[in-house]
């Protein structure tokens, strides 16, 4: 069952007397959001799992395609910040893929983005895994700061190519 917000007066003058700081409020805000985030994620999945196996939870059908094999869990970093332990639908004659983000993906596509027009800008490794936790609250591994600094240097040689031509 979705987790509902209760938005009254009486609500947010108590968590308010509670939170004095800036950066406490928003950071309770930023945890609302994220869990309603993760709620969404998983409904959308659940969604897409039953249009796959085209049919509802417990229910029959000879139109069946496939099982319900329950949950894996895994962690993906949104502009939000991370979200942890987000139940991903399995299936059990198939694999569940779903169209929210890349297969094997870790991160959405604006973080990548983003990361990528800051190694573009000149921002050094160090920097970026500074800006990245306080921001997001998570940083980029050695391993993955050395593939982005790869596919930049490759991105870099292919439009120096072109414009030499």
């Amino acid at each position: 069952m979705p987790h509902q917000l209760n938005f009254s007066k009486d609500n947010l003058a108590q968590a308010l007397e509670l939170l004095k700081d800036e950066d406490a409020i928003w950071g309770e805000v930023t945890k609302q959001m994220r869990i309603q985030l993760k709620e969404l994620l998983e409904t959308t999945m659940e969604a897409e799992r039953d249009l796959l196996v085209a049919c509802r939870r417990y229910g029959r059908s000879p139109n069946r395609q496939d099982e319900r094999a329950g949950y894996r869990l895994r962690s993906i970093v949104t502009t939000l910040g991370r979200i942890s332990n987000l139940k991903v639908p399995r299936l059990r004659n198939s694999r569940f893929r779903t169209r929210l983000w890349s297969p094997y993906s870790r991160r959405v596509r604006a973080i990548e983005i983003a990361v990528l027009e800051c190694f573009v800008s000149g921002i050094s490794t160090r920097r970026m895994k500074r800006a990245l936790r306080s921001i997001l609250g998570t940083c980029l591994r050695g391993a993955q700061a050395g593939r982005w600094t790869l596919l930049y240097e490759c991105l870099k040689d292919s439009y120096l190519a072109q414009q030499v031509c």
